[in-house]
């Protein structure tokens, strides 16, 4: 069994789907992961980011997409996210103006 197929497992079997707790990988930098099943209109992607932004919300800054990695069932449908985040202030320049490219299958910051 893959790392990855375990996780989506549990969440059928015992209805463990949601989102790990926030935590601190660095200076205002932090991970969130989440893992759906059984919903086809789910994303974990989008359970992820709706943390994030909900985290940052509450320390009053918003969140900027550091990293993202993916895992997709057989289907094709979204049901495992690794999320890391920086909370920053809305005048910070990399929350300004964000260039998200594509890394094999990971998504990350670009800075100009």
């Amino acid at each position: 069994m893959t790392r990855t197929a375990l996780p989506v497992l549990l969440c059928f079997g015992l209805g463990a789907c949601g989102s790990s707790p926030v935590v601190p990988v660095g200076k205002d930098t932090y991970q969130v992961s989440s893992h759906v099943a059984g919903c086809i209109s789910c994303s974990a992607s989008v359970k992820s980011l709706q943390v994030a932004n909900k985290y940052c919300a509450s320390m009053g800054k918003v969140f900027v997409i550091r990293n993202e990695q993916n895992t997709t069932n057989a289907f094709g449908y979204n049901v495992g996210n690794e999320l890391i985040f920086r909370c920053v202030n809305e005048s910070d320049p990399e929350y300004q103006n964000p260039t998200l490219r594509k890394d094999n299958g990971v998504t990350t910051i670009e800075s100009r």
